[in-house]
């Protein structure tokens, strides 16, 4: 399985890749890095946002791994992620989770979500909330309702294509990018 070299903290890490099987006769791999000893005390996985990837949480998950044991990966289709021709979202998100969850046999986490990783938290919370210890909220994006008009269907359909989400991507894959997605935005629940 291929291996990632990232830099968090100033050191080198190797980031490992996971495949897996989100469709029928669909897959990807994704990467995800593993810190600290399993504890009395549940594991911590972070979960990026939109625009993102692991070394978003570079100042965190040194310091939370003294105490615990803590992952964080790239969400499909962000990071070092492959970004396969797929229809992503919440629900898309909530199962690379899920399945992350019970590869690292997991059974209960303190979920960490940012921004859209928020949302995708939230989300997998609703659908699995027996695997988790708790929920923490960064600056979480809303959950858009079932329905929305045709403008923003296209738009999120467009976005979510692989040529225009990578040069989406390409817009906030970079210092400005990142500060201005870390801007406070309004969070809203929708029931």
């Amino acid at each position: 399985m291929p291996k990632a070299m990232n830099t968090l903290q100033g050191k080198t890490m190797q980031g490992n890749f996971l495949d897996w099987t989100y469709a029928e006769n669909a897959h990807a791999h994704f990467r995800y890095v593993a810190l600290g000893k399993p504890s009395p005390q549940p594991p911590l996985l972070f979960i990026h946002g939109y625009g993102a990837m692991i070394e978003h949480w570079r100042h965190n998950l040194h310091i939370f791994a003294k105490q615990r044991q803590v992952f964080a990966l790239d969400l499909l289709g962000f990071g070092e992620s492959e970004k396969p021709n797929a229809l992503y979202g919440l629900p898309l998100w909530a199962e690379q989770i899920r399945f992350f969850l019970q590869v690292q046999q997991l059974e209960r986490v303190v979920l960490v979500g940012h921004s859209m990783g928020g949302a995708t938290s939230v989300w997998f919370a609703h659908h699995y909330p027996e695997r988790l210890e708790s929920l923490v909220l960064v600056d979480a994006s809303g959950i858009f309702p079932d329905e929305i008009n045709p403008l923003e269907k296209l738009l999120y359909r467009a976005v979510g294509s692989p040529i225009i989400g990578e040069a989406m991507f390409g817009l906030f894959a970079n210092a400005f990018g990142a500060r201005q997605s870390l801007v406070p935005t309004t969070t809203m629940c929708q029931k």
